[in-house]
Protein backbone atom coordinates (compact mmCIF):
# COMPACT_ATOMS: atom_id res chain seq x y z
CA UNK A 1 0.00 0.00 0.00
CA UNK A 2 1.34 3.19 -0.73
CA UNK A 3 0.39 6.44 2.08
CA UNK A 4 -0.34 8.84 -0.74
CA UNK A 5 -1.39 12.44 2.13
CA UNK A 6 2.47 11.70 3.53
CA UNK A 7 4.08 11.65 0.35
CA UNK A 8 2.39 14.39 -1.13
CA UNK A 9 3.34 16.49 2.04
CA UNK A 10 6.84 16.04 1.36
CA UNK A 11 8.12 18.31 -0.73
CA UNK A 12 11.01 16.73 -2.17
CA UNK A 13 11.10 15.72 -5.81
CA UNK A 14 12.25 12.30 -5.34
CA UNK A 15 10.66 9.36 -3.05
CA UNK A 16 13.42 7.53 -1.81
CA UNK A 17 13.02 3.84 -2.43
CA UNK A 18 11.48 3.86 -5.80
CA UNK A 19 14.35 3.94 -8.34
CA UNK A 20 14.75 6.99 -11.47
CA UNK A 21 12.21 7.57 -13.63
CA UNK A 22 12.31 5.87 -17.26
CA UNK A 23 14.07 8.81 -19.55
CA UNK A 24 14.77 6.05 -22.45
CA UNK A 25 12.05 8.86 -24.34
CA UNK A 26 12.09 12.67 -25.09
CA UNK A 27 11.28 14.63 -21.95
CA UNK A 28 8.16 16.04 -21.41
CA UNK A 29 6.67 17.96 -18.24
CA UNK A 30 3.23 17.34 -18.87
CA UNK A 31 0.43 14.46 -18.00
CA UNK A 32 -2.44 13.05 -19.56
CA UNK A 33 -4.95 11.44 -17.18
CA UNK A 34 -8.14 9.86 -17.80
CA UNK A 35 -9.25 7.48 -14.76
CA UNK A 36 -9.03 8.02 -11.43
CA UNK A 37 -5.91 10.70 -11.55
CA UNK A 38 -8.86 13.08 -12.06
CA UNK A 39 -10.25 15.56 -10.65
CA UNK A 40 -12.97 14.78 -7.76
CA UNK A 41 -11.86 11.09 -8.07
CA UNK A 42 -9.52 9.02 -5.89
CA UNK A 43 -6.28 9.25 -6.83
CA UNK A 44 -6.17 13.25 -7.79
CA UNK A 45 -3.95 14.11 -4.66
CA UNK A 46 -1.31 12.17 -6.59
CA UNK A 47 -0.87 15.24 -9.48
CA UNK A 48 -3.19 17.97 -8.29
CA UNK A 49 -0.06 19.99 -6.21
CA UNK A 50 2.13 19.67 -9.98
CA UNK A 51 -0.66 21.98 -11.39
CA UNK A 52 -3.77 21.43 -13.44
CA UNK A 53 -3.62 22.96 -16.63
CA UNK A 54 -7.00 22.47 -18.69
CA UNK A 55 -9.42 19.70 -19.50
CA UNK A 56 -8.68 17.80 -23.03
CA UNK A 57 -9.03 15.26 -25.39
CA UNK A 58 -6.80 12.58 -27.25
CA UNK A 59 -6.65 12.22 -31.19
CA UNK A 60 -9.03 8.97 -32.22
CA UNK A 61 -6.20 6.33 -31.66
CA UNK A 62 -7.39 4.70 -28.81
CA UNK A 63 -9.60 2.06 -27.47
CA UNK A 64 -10.48 2.37 -23.44
CA UNK A 65 -11.84 -0.47 -22.03
CA UNK A 66 -13.06 -1.32 -18.42
CA UNK A 67 -11.48 -3.31 -15.96
CA UNK A 68 -13.20 -5.28 -13.14
CA UNK A 69 -15.56 -1.87 -12.92
CA UNK A 70 -12.36 -0.02 -10.69
CA UNK A 71 -10.45 1.72 -13.05
CA UNK A 72 -10.28 2.33 -17.05
CA UNK A 73 -6.98 1.73 -19.53
CA UNK A 74 -6.53 2.67 -22.67
CA UNK A 75 -4.65 0.82 -25.45
CA UNK A 76 -3.53 1.84 -28.94
CA UNK A 77 -5.32 0.32 -31.93
CA UNK A 78 -8.29 1.62 -31.50
CA UNK A 79 -10.69 5.24 -33.08
CA UNK A 80 -11.87 6.91 -29.88
CA UNK A 81 -10.98 10.20 -28.39
CA UNK A 82 -9.80 10.17 -24.61
CA UNK A 83 -11.48 12.64 -22.29
CA UNK A 84 -9.14 13.75 -18.97
CA UNK A 85 -7.26 16.47 -17.89
CA UNK A 86 -3.88 17.43 -18.32
CA UNK A 87 -1.46 18.41 -15.50
CA UNK A 88 2.22 19.67 -14.91
CA UNK A 89 4.20 16.69 -13.68
CA UNK A 90 7.50 16.70 -11.79
CA UNK A 91 9.93 14.24 -11.59
CA UNK A 92 8.87 12.92 -8.32
CA UNK A 93 5.46 12.49 -9.94
CA UNK A 94 6.12 10.28 -12.44
CA UNK A 95 8.47 7.73 -10.43
CA UNK A 96 5.51 7.54 -7.88
CA UNK A 97 3.26 6.95 -10.57
CA UNK A 98 5.78 4.29 -12.38
CA UNK A 99 5.89 2.68 -9.81
CA UNK A 100 2.28 2.29 -8.84
CA UNK A 101 1.87 1.42 -12.48
CA UNK A 102 3.96 -1.06 -12.48
CA UNK A 103 6.35 0.36 -15.40
CA UNK A 104 9.39 -1.38 -14.41
CA UNK A 105 8.21 -5.21 -14.35
CA UNK A 106 9.71 -7.49 -16.63
CA UNK A 107 6.35 -7.61 -18.22
CA UNK A 108 5.09 -4.30 -17.46
CA UNK A 109 1.30 -3.22 -17.06
CA UNK A 110 1.47 0.11 -18.31
CA UNK A 111 4.00 2.03 -20.54
CA UNK A 112 4.43 5.81 -20.27
CA UNK A 113 4.19 7.08 -23.51
CA UNK A 114 4.06 10.65 -24.91
CA UNK A 115 1.04 10.90 -26.75
CA UNK A 116 -0.53 14.04 -29.52
CA UNK A 117 -3.36 15.81 -27.77
CA UNK A 118 -6.49 17.31 -30.23
CA UNK A 119 -4.78 20.50 -29.76
CA UNK A 120 -1.43 19.75 -30.55
CA UNK A 121 0.51 19.72 -27.65
CA UNK A 122 1.82 16.39 -26.24
CA UNK A 123 2.01 14.77 -22.48
CA UNK A 124 2.90 11.66 -21.06
CA UNK A 125 -0.08 9.10 -20.13
CA UNK A 126 -0.02 5.34 -19.19
CA UNK A 127 -0.84 2.86 -22.08
CA UNK A 128 -2.14 -0.61 -20.71
CA UNK A 129 0.48 -3.35 -22.10
CA UNK A 130 -1.70 -5.47 -24.70
CA UNK A 131 -0.01 -8.58 -23.15
CA UNK A 132 -1.92 -7.91 -20.07
CA UNK A 133 -5.02 -6.83 -21.05
CA UNK A 134 -8.38 -9.22 -20.52
CA UNK A 135 -8.95 -10.82 -23.98
CA UNK A 136 -12.80 -9.94 -23.55
CA UNK A 137 -12.60 -6.68 -22.56
CA UNK A 138 -15.68 -4.22 -22.05
CA UNK A 139 -14.74 -1.55 -24.53
CA UNK A 140 -16.28 2.68 -22.94
CA UNK A 141 -16.64 3.70 -26.47
CA UNK A 142 -17.50 7.66 -25.22
CA UNK A 143 -13.68 7.43 -24.24
CA UNK A 144 -15.20 8.77 -21.02
CA UNK A 145 -14.60 6.89 -17.79
CA UNK A 146 -16.48 9.29 -15.62
CA UNK A 147 -19.14 9.63 -17.39
CA UNK A 148 -19.40 6.17 -17.70
CA UNK A 149 -19.03 5.43 -13.93
CA UNK A 150 -22.55 6.97 -13.39
CA UNK A 151 -23.99 4.15 -14.26
CA UNK A 152 -21.77 1.90 -12.90
CA UNK A 153 -24.55 1.21 -10.18
CA UNK A 154 -26.92 0.19 -12.81
CA UNK A 155 -24.97 -2.17 -14.67
CA UNK A 156 -23.82 -4.03 -11.41
CA UNK A 157 -27.80 -3.85 -10.41
CA UNK A 158 -28.38 -5.35 -13.70
CA UNK A 159 -25.30 -8.10 -14.18
CA UNK A 160 -26.79 -9.68 -10.42
CA UNK A 161 -30.37 -9.36 -12.02
CA UNK A 162 -29.44 -11.74 -15.24
CA UNK A 163 -26.71 -13.83 -12.48
CA UNK A 164 -29.66 -14.89 -10.21
CA UNK A 165 -32.17 -15.32 -13.16
CA UNK A 166 -29.83 -18.07 -14.29
CA UNK A 167 -29.53 -19.47 -11.05
CA UNK A 168 -33.31 -19.77 -10.79
CA UNK A 169 -33.29 -21.56 -14.04
CA UNK A 170 -30.79 -23.97 -13.87
CA UNK A 171 -32.05 -24.71 -9.81
CA UNK A 172 -35.74 -25.66 -12.06
CA UNK A 173 -33.86 -26.99 -15.16
CA UNK A 174 -32.31 -29.84 -12.21
CA UNK A 175 -35.19 -30.29 -10.38
CA UNK A 176 -37.58 -31.62 -13.26
CA UNK A 177 -34.79 -33.55 -13.85
CA UNK A 178 -34.62 -35.59 -10.36
CA UNK A 179 -38.68 -35.92 -10.59
CA UNK A 180 -39.55 -38.92 -11.22
CA UNK A 181 -42.19 -39.30 -14.43
CA UNK A 182 -41.97 -38.84 -17.74
CA UNK A 183 -39.47 -36.38 -19.42
CA UNK A 184 -38.60 -34.88 -22.66
CA UNK A 185 -34.85 -34.11 -23.41
CA UNK A 186 -33.68 -33.27 -26.64
CA UNK A 187 -37.27 -34.34 -28.49
CA UNK A 188 -36.54 -37.71 -26.61
CA UNK A 189 -39.33 -39.51 -24.27
CA UNK A 190 -37.70 -40.77 -21.68
CA UNK A 191 -38.65 -42.00 -18.21
CA UNK A 192 -36.65 -41.38 -14.24
CA UNK A 193 -37.90 -43.57 -11.52
CA UNK A 194 -37.27 -42.81 -7.69
CA UNK A 195 -33.71 -44.26 -8.07
CA UNK A 196 -32.17 -42.17 -10.78
CA UNK A 197 -32.54 -44.81 -13.08
CA UNK A 198 -33.29 -42.89 -16.66
CA UNK A 199 -35.19 -45.32 -19.60
CA UNK A 200 -35.47 -43.95 -22.71
CA UNK A 201 -37.90 -44.74 -25.29
CA UNK A 202 -37.00 -44.84 -28.92
CA UNK A 203 -39.16 -46.19 -31.64
CA UNK A 204 -40.82 -48.81 -29.62
CA UNK A 205 -37.42 -49.41 -28.24
CA UNK A 206 -37.02 -49.07 -24.73
CA UNK A 207 -33.26 -48.72 -23.16
CA UNK A 208 -32.12 -48.64 -19.67
CA UNK A 209 -29.28 -46.57 -18.75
Amino acid sequence: MYDLYSWVENDEDTKPGIGKVNTTQEACDKLFVFGDLRRKQPLNVIVERDGFISQATTLPQFKMININDEYPAIIFGGNTSIVGEVYFCKERTLVFLDSIMECNNTLPLHERKIIELSDGSKAYTYVRNRLRTPYREEEIVSGDWIEWSKNKRVRKRDKKAKFLALMAEGKRNASIQREPGPHTHQNIPHYVDKNGVVTVHISNVSLEA
